[in-house]
């Protein structure tokens, strides 16, 4: 088993199987789809200007849009876009 997402396509290609901790934690986690509205914590700056970042239970990144001074504040959101990568998803929103 591995979280190497490198190291199981190399081991895939060997013909070893290989489980996957991302892929059962992804089985686990709770279904977000555009227009969802939830509430999250903002703990830091994003990288663009006006952004803050907060996280799910589960561990994914949700970047805000113009919310910069909500950080430290729990704010109800707008999931405008989720994308899903090889190591699990992440989450981009609007101010509710």
């Amino acid at each position: 088993m591995t979280t190497d997402h490198n190291l199981s396509k190399v081991a895939e290609a060997l013909g070893v199987p290989v489980p996957r901790l991302n892929d059962l934690a992804a089985a686990f986690r709770l279904p977000i789809g555009v227009g969802d509205e939830i509430q999250v914590r903002l703990v830091k700056q994003g990288r663009e200007a006006g952004q803050a970042v907060g996280y799910l239970d589960d561990g994914t990144m949700v970047v805000v849009e113009a919310a910069g001074e909500r950080i430290g504040s729990d704010t109800p959101i707008v999931v405008r876009n989720v994308i899903k990568t090889a190591t699990g998803r992440m989450v981009f929103a609007n101010l509710q």
